[in-house]
Parts: C-alpha cells; sequence; structure tokens
C-alpha cells in the first residue's frame, strides 16, 4: 500500500498486489505467449526456467507496444502516443541447505515513446524514454514452519529523458 514504486516498478504509485512466483520446476521449461488488439497493441513474452539439485534459473524476456490510440474522435493530440517497450528479469537461485536459500533477481526496462501533438496550433514531436534497473539479493532461512527470516537488499535505478522540438522551426519544446 502506498508509493513503492522504488521497491515495485514505476506504476506502483496507488498500491502493489504481490504476486510469488513458483519455483521452478526440475528440469528445463520454455513458454511462450502473444496478444494482439486493436490500435496494433502488441503483448510477446517467453520465458524458460531450469532446476536441477539445488540450483535454479528463470529468465522472462517482453515486448510491449502501441501504434497509439485517442478516446476523444477528433483531438489533435493522442490519449496514448505510440509506444514500445522491453522487459527483461533473470532469477538465480542456490538452495544452501533444505532450511536456507540465497536468491538474486535483476530487471531491465526500456520504454520509448514516440510524441506528436499540438501545442497552440504547433506540432510538437519527439521521442520519450524510460528505463529502469532493479537488482534484489536475498538470503532466507526458515528456522521452523512458524518463524522465517528473509534478509533482503534492494537496488533501483530509474531515468527518463524527454526531447522535443517544434517541427516548424526545431527549436526545443521540452529538453527535460
Amino acid at each position: 500500500k502506498g508509493p513503492t514504486s522504488s521497491l515495485y516498478g514505476s506504476e506502483a504509485m496507488a498500491g502493489v498486489i504481490n504476486i510469488l512466483t513458483t519455483k521452478p520446476k526440475d528440469g528445463f521449461r520454455l513458454t511462450a505467449a502473444t496478444r494482439y488488439g486493436t490500435n496494433n497493441n502488441a503483448d510477446l513474452s517467453l520465458n524458460g526456467s531450469y532446476r536441477k539439485d539445488k540450483v535454479s534459473f528463470s529468465a522472462f524476456v517482453n515486448r510491449n507496444s502501441s501504434s497509439g490510440y485517442s478516446l476523444i474522435e477528433n483531438s489533435s493530440s493522442p490519449t496514448v502516443s505510440p509506444f514500445f517497450g522491453y522487459t527483461g528479469n533473470v532469477k538465480f537461485g542456490y538452495q544452501i541447505n533444505n532450511k536456507s536459500n540465497l536468491n538474486l533477481s535483476v530487471r531491465y526496462h526500456d520504454n520509448i515513446q514516440s510524441n506528436e501533438y499540438l501545442i497552440s496550433n504547433r506540432l510538437v514531436v519527439g521521442d520519450g524514454k524510460e528505463n529502469n534497473l532493479n537488482v534484489n539479493p536475498s538470503y532466507n532461512i526458515n528456522f521452523n514452519d512458524k518463524v522465517k527470516s528473509t534478509l533482503r537488499l534492494y537496488y533501483s535505478r530509474y531515468a527518463t529523458k524527454a526531447e522535443l522540438d517544434y517541427q516548424d522551426d526545431q527549436t526545443v519544446y521540452d529538453d527535460s
């Protein structure tokens, strides 16, 4: 609950639902998923996992894109500008013994939004870029069925860059 976007991603301003994923099963697994909708909304995902003895590994790659759309008819500016983004997540695990384990999760997200809209009857164009890196090592101990302990470190880096210019004379509208 609350503004936990530094821990759970840039879209978590109103709260978070924490979904705990299952541990990879023994052997190798690979799944792929794709979705396509109106306005060329496309979502492509690839998941893979491997587990043997005390070592586990899983990886996730996603590409999400849209050609943009407007919720207001005859609007000079789209409600959602065209964008494409990539997300990758890698998790490593090592079972030290039957009561403790080490884990490392690394997530990277990169998104580019193509902006084109009117400001005082002048067309503004340019790209908005955002990227986010999260690194999360943890050490877990299960003392018994009721007492568990987790030591978690967390690093997050979030950056945005907007380069928008008036199209008629190429003067800068926003460079932040």
